[in-house]
C-alpha cells in the first residue's frame, strides 16, 4: 500500500509542479492572480494530493539546506564545495530556498483556507496547521523574521515580515490548538507519506514532539511562552516519541529516478568527485575519538584510500622497549575549513605548517559519511527517540515537569542513540561510564582538535553533557537542530573558518566566526523591499548579515576579526595517536593488537 501512495504522490506532483513554480517572490505574492481566477483553480486540488506534494518538497528542501548550510554549521558533516560551506551567501541558492519554502507554504495555506469550514475535513486542516508551523520554525530560526501572517496574500504587493518572537509565539499556540483538535475518531489523509497509515494518534505525537523542541530553541526569545507551552508539552508525554519503533522519518521510495533519495541522486547517482561529498566532520571525529565511541563506524565509512600514521608502541610484553611503528587509520574526519588553509594564524605559532598532520590529505583519505545515510531509498529523519530523550532531559532541568529524574532521560537517549545504530546495551553502558560521559563527571583531558583551537572537554554541567551528547546522536539529520542550540546554548566550541566565502555584507575577510543567521534573498530586496527594509532593521544594527543575532540565540563573547587573526594555533595529531592502544592504557603491543586487529604493521625503528 505505501508504494501505491508513493507513486500516486509523484504524479500529483508531476501535475502540480506548474503551479507550484509560480510561487517566488515577495512572500507568495507574484504571479497568483491568473491562478485565483482561473475556472480550474489550482486551489480546488484535494487537500490529501496538496499535502503529499508539500511533504515532497519538504524533503527536496530540507536536503538541500542540510548540503548548503546545516551540516557544515553544525560541524557535524563536512562540505567543501559551495560558498555558504564556506560560511558565505550565495544569492541564488537563497532565493531558491525562499521560493522553495513559500512554494510548500502556499499548498498547506490552500489546504486550510479552503476546506477550514468543510465537514469531514477537521483533522486534514489541522495536520496542514502542524506542517505549516514545523517550516516556519525551521525558517525563522534560518533567517529571522519572515512574512507569516500576511504569507501568500494575493490582495496586496508588499508583504510585511513578522518579527521573529511573534513567529514562534504563534507557531506554539497554533501546535497546540491542533494536538488540542486532532481526533481520532474523524478524518485522517488517504495519502498520507508521514504515516503510512495515517494515525491521527501519531499526528499528536508529531505535534507535541515538535512543540517540545520549539519551546526548547526559543526560550530566549520568548521565554514566557517557552515555559508555558513546554511544560504542556512534557504533561503530555504519552505523546511524545517514546521508542525507537516510534521514530518519526520521511522515506523516499527508490524505486525509479523519480523517486531516489535526494541524497543518493546527489552523492551516489550523479556525482563521482569525493571532495564535493559529505565527509564525517573532523570535529565529530574528535569527540567520538576521545570517548571511544563505537557509533564512528556506523557514521563514518572507511578511507577509501589509506591515511598513515606513524605511532610509538611497547613492543615487547614487558613493556621495556619502545618502537616506531607506520600503520594504517581507518577513519578520519574532514575539517569544515580546509585542511591546508590557516589564514596565516600558523604564523603567529612556534610551528610551521609541517606539523599539519592533514595538509598533505586527499579527498580521499578522509571518511566521507557512511553508504547507510545515502541510500536510494533513504530517509530524512524528523524525530528519533535519543534526540527526544535529551529534549525531556533539559525539560526535566529547567522545571517543565516529566515522570523521570534527569539523569534517567539523559541515559536513555545514550542507550537509544546506540540501539538506533543496532549498538548493543553493553556497549551503551561502557559508552557512558567514562567521565565526561558519566551523568556529572567532567572530562578536563579530552582531545583537541588538530589546530589546538578547540577541545572536545565537556563539564559536569548537566545542560553541558545534555547538549553534547545530543549533539553526538544527531549526526547527519539534526544539522539544524544542532545548529539551533549551538547558538542558543554557547556550550559547544567549534574552529571558525579559515577560509570564509563572500558574506556579501558584513564580511570578515580571511577568518570568520560561525553565521548566526542566512541573509535574506536578493529577490525580497527588489520586489519587497519597503517590508525588507523594516526587517533588517529589526536585526539590530548591523542589519541583514549572517553575523547579526537573531533572539533565539544567546549573544557571547564573540572574537573580533582582530582577536581571531591573533589567535595561536599549535598543530597536534593527539587525536589520532594510540589508535589501537590496549584497552586502560596509554601505550599498546604488538602482541595484543597485530593479531585480533589484522593491522600491518610497518616496523621502523626501536627508539628507548
Amino acid at each position: 500500500m505505501e508504494n501505491k501512495y508513493r507513486k500516486i504522490a509523484r504524479n500529483i506532483i508531476l501535475a502540480l509542479f506548474a503551479g507550484a513554480l509560480l510561487i517566488g517572490y515577495s512572500g507568495c505574492t507574484d504571479g497568483f492572480e491568473d491562478i485565483n481566477t482561473n475556472p480550474h483553480e489550482f486551489t480546488k486540488v484535494q487537500p490529501d494530493n496538496l499535502m503529499a506534494t508539500a511533504v515532497k518538497r519538504t524533503m527536496s528542501s530540507i536536503a538541500n539546506m542540510n548540503a548548503k548550510i546545516y551540516w557544515p554549521y553544525s560541524h557535524q558533516v563536512a562540505m567543501q564545495s559551495g560558498d555558504m560551506a564556506r560560511y558565505g551567501s550565495s544569492s541564488s541558492d537563497v532565493n531558491n530556498f525562499w521560493t522553495d519554502f513559500y512554494g510548500t507554504i502556499y499548498l498547506l495555506k490552500n489546504i486550510q483556507t479552503t476546506y477550514k469550514d468543510e465537514p469531514n475535513y477537521e483533522n486534514r486542516v489541522l495536520i496542514a496547521q502542524i506542517w505549516e508551523c514545523y517550516l516556519f520554525y525551521i525558517g525563522a530560526t534560518t533567517f529571522g523574521g519572515m512574512p507569516y501572517t500576511d504569507a501568500c496574500r494575493t490582495d496586496i504587493t508588499s508583504i510585511p515580515y513578522d518579527t521573529e518572537q511573534f513567529i514562534y509565539s504563534d507557531i506554539l499556540r497554533r501546535l497546540t490548538e491542533s494536538f488540542n483538535g486532532l481526533d481520532a475518531s474523524k478524518d485522517k489523509f488517504g495519502i498520507d507519506l508521514v504515516f503510512a497509515d495515517g494515525s491521527i494518534n501519531k499526528w499528536k505525537t508529531f505535534a507535541n514532539s515538535l512543540r517540545l523542541k520549539i519551546a526548547l530553541e526559543v526560550q530566549n526569545a520568548v521565554p514566557e511562552d517557552a515555559v508555558k507551552y513546554g511544560k504542556e508539552s512534557m504533561s503530555n508525554e504519552a505523546f511524545l516519541v517514546s521508542s525507537n519503533a516510534l521514530n518519526i522519518f520521511l522515506k523516499w521510495n527508490g524505486s525509479t529516478l523519480n523517486e531516489y533519495s535526494d541524497y543518493y541522486t546527489r552523492y551516489v547517482y550523479t556525482l563521482s568527485d569525493a571532495s564535493a561529498k559529505p565527509a564525517y566532520s573532523h570535529e565529530m571525529f574528535v569527540y567520538q575519538r576521545s570517548y571511544k565511541d563505537p557509533r564512528m563506524t556506523k557514521y563514518a565509512s572507511v578511507t577509501s584510500a589509506p591515511f598513515t600514521f606513524i605511532d610509538t608502541v611497547y613492543w615487547d610484553e614487558s613493556f621495556t622497549v619502545r618502537a616506531a611503528v607506520r600503520y594504517s587509520i581507518p577513519y578520519n574526519g574532514r575539517p569544515v575549513s580546509p585542511a591546508n588553509t590557516y589564514a596565516g594564524l600558523d604564523e603567529t605559532s612556534s610551528q610551521t605548517s609541517q606539523a599539519n598532520p592533514l595538509r598533505m590529505l586527499s579527498s580521499t583519505q578522509y571518511s566521507l559519511v557512511n553508504n547507510s545515510f545515502l541510500k536510494v531509498d533513504g530517509s530524512l529523519n524528523v524525530f528519533w527517540y535519543a534526540d527526544v530523550c535529551f529534549m525531556e532531559a533539559e525539560a526535566k532541568l529547567i522545571g517543565w515537569g516529566g515522570s523521570k529524574t534527569v539523569e534517567q532521560y539523559y541515559n536513555d537517549g545514550i542507550d537509544a542513540s546506540f540501539e538506533q545504530y543496532e549498538l548493543t546495551q553493553a556497549q551503551a553502558i561502557k559508552y557512558r561510564s567514562q567521565k565526561g560521559v558519566k551523568w556529572g563527571v567532567a572530562r578536563t583531558d579530552a582531545f583537541s582538535d588538530y589546530l589546538n583551537l578547540t577541545s572536545s572537554n565537556i563539564s559536569a554541567d548537566p545542560l553541558h553533557q545534555i547538549i553534547a551528547q545530543r549533539w553526538i546522536a544527531g549526526y547527519f539529520h539534526g544539522g539544524h537542530d544542532a545548529w539551533c542550540y549551538i547558538r542558543r546554548t554557547r556550550l559547544l566550541d567549534f574552529p571558525p573558518h579559515m577560509s570564509p566565502g563572500n558574506l556579501i555584507a558584513g564580511g570578515q575577510g580571511k577568518i570568520a566566526n560561525l553565521p548566526e543567521r542566512m541573509q535574506y534573498p536578493p529577490d525580497e530586496v527588489k520586489y519587497n523591499n519597503a517590508a525588507y527594509t523594516k526587517a533588517s532593521e529589526n536585526l539590530g544594527a548591523s542589519g541583514d548579515i549572517l553575523p547579526a543575532y537573531l533572539k533565539m540565540a544567546k549573544p557571547y563573547n564573540r572574537k573580533t576579526i582582530d582577536e581571531l587573526m591573533a589567535t595561536k594555533i599549535k598543530f597536534n595529531n593527539i587525536a589520532f595517536k594510540n589508535w589501537y592502544a590496549r584497552e586502560g592504557k596509554d601505550y599498546t603491543t604488538v602482541a595484543d593488537d597485530l593479531d585480533p586487529n589484522g593491522v600491518q604493521w610497518l616496523f621502523i625503528e626501536v627508539v628507548y
